[in-house]
């Protein structure tokens, strides 16, 4: 299904967004936002799935690790997407609005202690990379086959540049951003090369491809557990208070605080810590909460 809003109406509205250099001046804020995962699923009704590909450079060039990622719609309207990211030998699932993690150890279901389902996906749909710029200046496009390449300048604020300090960048460099935009306006692939006094080198490449069917096989690892049993949470020095979750049998229990900061323990004394990687948890089971200090 075509865009509601054209994409000559987007131009308009975007292209002061950046300076447009030789070439067709693209409206890259705009394709930006039509390429985060919720709009290019609401859309285009077409697109089943999504993969995603990052790829991270070393200073000769080589590569250093990768991640995947891959999206599609919930059979359950409420939990919104399924998602799986791989790194590694570590992949974690948010499948049909339960959390689990996958490693060589085993599998992991996650209690979202702070947050629902869909406050802990929404970090995945919107897009960011650590090495996008917020101002983009655009210096050059092209027109190659039926897709446009365009090419973009920008500088990293100081909290992007602590994030990416591993890449050996100080934040005194240009990040030039290259988008490969096919289809109308989905972005197939984003390299991301630093320019320096005197050279230049290719930092990151993120790879995307839609699809209008769903991957088999991608959530087997879960698809098939059934919660079957209770993870009680009492929290110390409040009478009564607690809170219930269920999990599947036979898995570790994780579980994510989001913002918060607390402390889990199995006795009301606090004084054995919960240590998550140490036991499977087969049968019922309670756990003290206190806040950190």
């Amino acid at each position: 299904m075509k865009k509601i809003i054209s994409m000559v109406l987007l131009l308009a509205i975007f292209c002061s967004m950046a300076s447009c250099g030789k070439g067709t001046s693209i409206a890259i804020q705009a394709v930006r936002l039509d390429n985060q995962v919720e709009n290019l699923f609401v859309w285009d009704k077409e697109v089943q799935s999504l993969t995603e590909k990052n790829v991270y450079k070393d200073k000769d060039g080589n590569d250093m690790f990768t991640s995947e990622y891959y999206y599609e719609d919930a059979a359950d309207i409420y939990s919104m997407y399924n998602i799986r990211e791989t790194i590694g030998d570590y992949t974690l699932y948010a499948y049909e609005g339960s959390v689990y993690t996958e490693t060589e150890k085993g599998i992991t279901a996650v209690i979202l202690f702070s947050s629902t389902y869909t406050e802990f996906i929404s970090s995945y749909l919107n897009g960011a990379f650590p090495l996008d710029g917020d101002v983009l200046n655009q210096k050059r496009s092209e027109k190659d086959g039926d897709q446009i390449v365009a090419y973009y300048h920008s500088k990293l604020t100081p909290q992007q540049t602590a994030k990416v300090q591993s890449f050996g960048i100080d934040g005194t460099e240009t990040v030039e951003t290259r988008y490969v935009i096919t289809d109308g306006n989905f972005i197939s692939s984003i390299d991301y090369t630093v320019i320096e006094k005197d050279s230049s080198r290719l930092v990151a490449q993120r790879f995307f491809e839609k699809k209008n069917e769903k991957q088999a096989g991608v959530f087997d690892s879960v698809s098939s557990l059934t919660k079957s049993v209770s993870v009680n949470f009492i929290f110390v020095g409040k009478e009564q208070e607690g809170r219930h979750f269920e999990i599947p049998a036979g898995v570790y229990l994780g579980i994510d605080t989001a913002d918060y900061e607390y402390e889990f323990f199995y006795d009301e004394a606090c004084t054995l810590p919960y240590e998550y990687d140490k036991q499977i948890v087969s049968e019922n089971i309670t756990l003290y909460v206190r806040a950190k200090a």
